[in-house]
């Protein structure tokens, strides 16, 4: 199996072609594992073709089966070398085989995704449930969980908890957010915003971020 993932600049922006290629064995154990939806930011694209930009998403085993692979153009060359990462990040760990990006050397062994292993270190502490990595769109780009866990939902909506709480950091002149600790009833949330384009997304059993900051549990 093969992923290769290219920028190049087109007319007015810059385009980003995904190809991930399956033999049949692979392509059957891809749906037998259950198969996976790969997003993408829709921040500043721009349509390839006259129709209007209708999807955000697409299943693996659709971008297997389109001999063009997928095809997605964007204004600036720093949002097309984004979508590439999140990209990459999304359908990497799902392959087997070799990837290569933007024409560098082939990634051998992607099974070994130092992303997921960085995340799947945070279940290592007492109470965490999952632990996710939310693009910027609330886009999830890595995740790993202890159980079944609905992160899509909760990485959708935690964006725009994150973006309120800079804004007051932004207003009241106290600088850039840097940990958000949320209690309910039945889960904890602890929010760590890396950058503008990632957050960190640590779910909890009720009262686990509050004892960790020696807070009084829940």
């Amino acid at each position: 199996m093969d992923l290769r993932i290219e920028k190049t600049p087109i007319a007015g922006g810059w385009e980003v072609h995904m190809v991930v290629a399956l033999d049949r064995r692979e392509t059957n154990e891809l749906f037998l594992a259950g198969d996976v939806l790969v997003s993408w930011p829709t921040d500043g694209m721009r349509p390839l073709g006259p129709g209007p930009i209708d999807r955000s998403s697409m299943f693996l085993s659709e971008i297997v089966a389109r001999t063009e692979g997928l095809r997605l153009a964007y204004e600036t060359e720093e949002l097309a070398e984004r979508t590439g990462r999140i990209l990459e990040c999304q359908v990497r760990p799902a392959l087997g085989g070799q990837s290569n990006v933007n024409g560098g050397d082939p990634i051998k062994d992607p099974i070994k995704d130092p992303i997921y292993e960085i995340i799947r270190g945070y279940l290592e502490i007492d109470g965490v449930l999952a632990a996710v990595l939310v693009s910027d769109q609330g886009l999830v780009v890595n995740a790993a969980m202890r159980d079944p866990f609905d992160i899509d939902t909760i990485s959708a909506l935690v964006v725009d908890t994150v973006a309120s709480a800079r804004l007051v950091g932004a207003e009241a002149a106290v600088g850039k957010i840097e940990t958000m600790t949320l209690e309910f009833e039945k889960l904890s949330l602890l929010l760590a915003p890396f950058d503008n384009e990632l957050m960190l997304a640590l779910v909890g059993k009720p009262g686990t971020f509050a004892q960790s900051a020696g807070l009084p549990g829940v």
